[in-house]
């Protein structure tokens, strides 16, 4: 065996292994989130079935890219087949035993929702949705990672790994199904935006805002990346252009959901300025990952002083342009969270996932080898 098959070899067996990491943490941290509150089964108001036949609450019945596939996918199988191929090729994975009706929802008429054959194709193929996303989000971030810092080390192929080890950290109340696709939209735009990839935002971005409205603040979000490929007028074109088709999306999907009950954002301010006054909120724990283990929940001030401290390592060496992503993210994400979301529900700070990610793993990186540079050569920092 020469020099180049020899390397050919090893560069298999790390992808293997690297594939095998990330698809165990993919299916650990759905696990871990569908044990929580799975689909939120039962909810009149954001329930599986509500959400896939378009009957949910404004602003949940928004959130329309997994129904949407889901329920194309599901039409492509003749109706009269569904029980039988649910029998052959789905029952033995025992999904429904697993997991069906985690949320605990009172058994009422209103939101019961019965496990059919043509339900238990659609809530397999949200399972899968939410898997499939989870994995790509690893691989780009592992990509992100190589296009930021400009290198190939090998710690930057395991970082992904840590961070998803953590995610389920946010699921305080339980996450939704859309919120794994919105996490890999978040980080394949950061991606295609850094390359000036803006051709691929037309595509991305309105399926970005398909899954989840408020990622119409986006092209805001990244806008000190966006800035440095604004000097090419052909960048210009396309990112107009899928600002414009997502803006067209969000509206139809408003206006055509505009019957059903509820609203387009729901006010929380109130009751998230009573629960942020209490103290003993920033002492929370919980059992994320298993009964009896606890974890920091939400803004524990232990988990976040380490997190602050850890991320603020050699920060005069961390690129600018992140930094100022951090900036932008949190300026954009807090005012939100405290306005619209559910006092402590950290899933809610997805904008800030991302750049807290990129921060992180520099700051491991130096904490680990420190004797390394860590500071990209082509990039100001």
């Amino acid at each position: 065996m020469n020099v180049t098959q020899k390397h050919t070899v090893a560069l298999i067996s790390k992808e293997a292994i690297i594939l095998l990491l990330y698809m165990a943490m993919s299916a650990m941290v759905l696990n871990v989130f569908m044990q929580t509150r799975s689909l939120e089964e039962g909810s009149p108001s954001f329930g599986l079935t509500p959400m896939l036949d378009g009957t949910a609450k404004r602003p949940f019945v928004y959130r329309q890219l997994v129904p949407i596939t889901v329920n194309f996918l599901v039409s492509l199988i003749p109706q009269e087949q569904h029980q039988a191929y649910v029998h052959y090729h789905l029952d033995r994975f025992h999904l429904k035993q697993i997991y069906f009706e985690r949320a605990k929802y009172p058994n009422t008429n209103k939101g019961k929702e019965l496990w059919t054959p043509t339900y238990s194709l659609k809530f397999h193929l949200v399972y899968l949705i939410m898997f499939a996303s989870l994995l790509a989000c690893m691989y780009c971030m592992r990509w992100l990672l190589s296009e930021v810092f400009k290198e190939t080390d090998s710690f930057y192929a395991l970082a992904p790994l840590v961070f998803m080890a953590l995610l389920p950290l946010s699921f305080v109340t339980g996450n939704f199904f859309y919120d794994f696709p919105e996490l890999f939209f978040l980080t394949i735009l950061l991606l295609t935006a850094m390359k000036g990839w803006y051709s691929t935002w037309i595509l991305l971005l309105p399926l970005a805002v398909l899954n989840k409205e408020s990622n119409l603040l986006v092209p805001l979000l990244y806008f000190s990346v966006i800035i440095g490929s604004l000097g090419v007028w052909r960048n210009r074109i396309f990112l107009g252009l899928s600002i414009v088709i997502s803006s067209i999306v969000y509206f139809y999907i408003k206006m055509l959901y505009q019957d059903n009950p509820g609203s387009t954002v729901v006010f929380r301010l109130s009751k998230n300025i009573d629960f942020w006054l209490n103290p003993k909120n920033y002492l929370l724990w919980s059992d994320f990952y298993a009964p009896l283990i606890p974890f920091p929940r939400g803004l524990n001030v232990a988990w976040i002083a380490l997190i602050i401290s850890t991320m603020f390592l050699a920060w005069k060496s961390k690129p600018t342009v992140i930094k100022w992503l951090f900036g932008t993210a949190l300026l954009i994400n807090v005012p939100l969270l405290v306005l619209f979301c559910h006092a402590d529900e950290m899933r809610n700070l997805s904008f800030l996932f991302i750049p807290t990610f990129l921060l992180m793993s520099h700051s491991l990186r130096y904490l680990l080898f420190p004797h390394r540079e860590t500071a990209p050569n082509n990039l100001p920092v």
